[in-house]
């Protein structure tokens, strides 16, 4: 059984770090885990995916507001930062967790939802209803 909610200060952080370390380094101590928890506002919201079997943290997604000018002060969703651990793949985790963020997207008023992702995802966002569209830029500093 799996339970989706929004991550907070009392989930282990060693556990959610192991977790985000399968998609990019994550190293964190307990009180940067912390400082980021009580940082979050309501538009920046992170969802775990939460095994109720083994009570461990399974998966996680994250979505930022953006508030815009244009389209008459509407609101873009962004997914990020989309991980199911490698030990529980295959059990549709994934295309859940997107269906939880995009709902969250409608509820907060957004009128797309948009993310980044390698060529190599493309056919599992595609598979949950997102298009290809544009190009990404990125510049590292």
């Amino acid at each position: 059984m799996y339970n989706f909610r929004e991550l907070n200060k009392t989930d282990n952080y060693k556990i959610y770090s192991n977790l985000l370390n399968q998609l990019s380094e994550c190293n964190i101590n307990k009180s940067q885990f912390q400082s980021f928890i009580n940082n979050l506002d309501d538009n920046h919201i992170v969802i775990i995916v939460y095994s109720t079997l083994d009570n461990y943290i399974v998966g996680s997604g994250t979505l930022t507001i953006e508030n815009k000018l244009i389209h008459n002060c509407g609101k873009v969703g962004h997914i990020e930062d989309v991980i199911i651990d490698k030990n529980h793949k295959g059990k549709s985790l994934g295309s859940k967790l997107i269906e939880y963020l995009k709902n969250i997207s409608i509820q907060k008023g957004c009128y797309k939802t948009i993310l980044n992702c390698d060529d190599k995802l493309c056919p599992f966002y595609e598979k949950n209803g997102f298009i290809k569209h544009s190009i990404q830029m990125i510049i590292y500093f």
